[in-house]
């Protein structure tokens, strides 16, 4: 008898925006995604609507709204069906001239329960809405191709699983691995493998020891130094596309002028510990932590001397948090795009100042908590912002863990698919 699977709302929200997120990296024209289109629209919604909401409610103009929308992947010719849609959930609202927006202060919670209502609003088929009951059944542990059917055959008619296995094969929304000798697969999902402390342990266990000490070493340096890149860390290649492959660590690439660069974190941001759940999923479900965290670890040790380099990342975002506001500085109106992008920070013309400079205020504090939690303790009490440097390279460009991780378990597969069998047999114990 398969295991019986709930969802919250928040929860289901959450699955429809990582789902979403990970569909981007499809071309458009592929067929297969118009059977995902409600999973599509929602999750956009949320994402948009997470860049446009701050901690107080507040006022936008037009032009702003049309730049967040663009990173969600909306067009201009959508957009006007995305903040109807909104308005109507109470988002929202604008004036007549639909020139100035109010958007309403949305936690991420309430975000997350936004999008689950928007979801069921515009009439997700029956393989839609299966797929966030198969995600997390494949979470609470790797499951067999036999019991991925048994269990949505629970959920849905057995004549439309086939079709569901197909798109989560053809999208890789779960990893997979084929076992030798058997005409069967084995589904995992990613997302949480590390809050499982005792089984991973217990699945670590059954690795050969060479391949267990280094693994135990990745893991240990990515908690004790969140946001490191991987080539600080002495470990082989092949272990770091195991661990990110299977979920164990997370990766982030950003870019910028100086070059891109890659960076490490535990997944959920925060070392497991005994007694966590698979709960979290929700926690980051934004990226908004790696993302500011990912840009200091790269202002700190890969901008460009020319332009200044982070000396201390928790000077920074203590900063951030601690002051009304940081600046002016130009590099604030120059170099943290995709912060402003997302709605984390909001920069503001310094007009007293003579030349372009900007002051930088938070739209959302808790990815800056979240983060200054990880950094190492600093410089406490009051911060001056003229301790910050005036002149920094960050990135402009940010690709989260659902980009990273599908190519790395594709090459960890190739590269030692008994390794990775192994693993996950244990994990299904």
């Amino acid at each position: 008898m398969s295991e019986k699977v709930s969802l919250t709302s928040s929860r289901i929200g959450a699955w429809i925006i990582n789902l979403s997120k990970h569909l981007l990296n499809y071309d458009i024209t592929d067929p297969g995604l118009s059977s995902l289109d409600s999973i599509c629209f929602a999750g956009k919604c949320g994402s948009l609507l997470i860049k446009l909401s701050a901690d107080d409610t507040e006022q936008l103009d037009f032009r702003k709204i049309k730049a967040h929308s663009r990173l969600c992947g909306i067009s201009p010719q959508e957009l006007d069906t995305y903040l109807s849609t909104l308005k109507a959930k109470g988002c929202l609202d604008w004036d007549k001239a639909g020139k100035s927006f109010e958007v309403l202060a949305f936690s991420r919670e309430r975000v997350l329960t936004t999008v689950a209502e928007v979801f069921e609003s515009v009439m997700p088929n029956s393989l839609e809405k299966a797929i966030p009951y198969l995600l997390e059944y494949c979470l609470i542990r790797p499951r067999l191709g036999f019991e991925s059917k048994e269990f949505l055959c629970i959920i849905m008619p057995e004549k439309h699983v086939t079709q569901v296995l197909g798109l989560v094969n053809r999208f890789e929304l779960l990893g997979m691995i084929h076992i030798d000798g058997k005409s069967e697969v084995l589904y995992f999902n990613g997302y949480r493998f590390s809050d499982r402390v005792k089984d991973i342990g217990k699945a670590l266990a059954s690795l050969p020891t060479n391949m267990r000490d280094e693994l135990n070493i990745l893991l240990s340096e990515v908690a004790r130094r969140p946001g490191m890149p991987p080539e600080n860390i002495v470990v082989k290649d092949e272990i770091k596309n195991l661990a990110i492959g299977l979920g164990l660590i997370e990766e982030s690439v950003v870019s910028s002028p100086a070059g891109s660069a890659r960076f490490l974190t535990t997944p959920g941001l925060a070392p497991p510990s005994v007694g966590r759940e698979t709960s979290h999923l929700e926690d980051d479900v934004f990226h908004h932590a790696k993302m500011l965290l990912s840009s200091l670890r790269f202002g700190e040790l890969r901008s460009s001397a020319y332009r200044g380099r982070i000396i201390a990342p928790n000077v920074l975002v203590s900063a951030l948090i601690d002051r009304d506001r940081v600046g002016p500085c130009t590099a604030i109106g120059e170099d943290y795009v995709i912060l402003e992008g997302e709605g984390v920070i909001r920069t503001i013309p310094a007009k007293e100042k003579s030349g372009k400079q900007f002051y930088m205020e938070l739209r959302r504090r808790e990815p800056a908590e979240i983060v200054r939690g990880l950094l190492e303790t600093g410089t406490s009490g009051t911060l001056d912002a003229r301790s910050l440097p005036h002149s920094l390279e960050l990135p402009f460009v940010y690709k989260g863990p659902e980009t990273s991780r599908p190519i790395a378990t594709r090459k960890a597969a190739k590269d030692d698919p008994e390794t990775i069998r192994k693993f996950l047999e244990e994990l299904r114990t």
